[in-house]
């Protein structure tokens, strides 16, 4: 039982570390195409985000 669930635990870790990296690199995309002028409407479009996440880590960046 506790192998088992030491097993879960790895699992859960290895899940929230690769969602992390994700939205890293999503954060990272979002910037770079603020940077490269793009309106936070043309970025939520393109990524398939809603313009609330876009501005979140907008304001979050200044």
């Amino acid at each position: 039982m506790c192998k088992a669930l030491e097993e879960l635990k790895n699992e859960g870790v290895s899940e929230g570390m690769e969602k992390g990296m994700e939205k890293g690199m999503e954060r990272g995309k979002i910037l770079a195409r603020y940077e490269d002028g793009m309106a936070p409407e043309e970025i939520a479009q393109k990524m398939g985000l809603t313009v609330e996440q876009v501005e979140l880590v907008l304001k979050e960046y200044n």
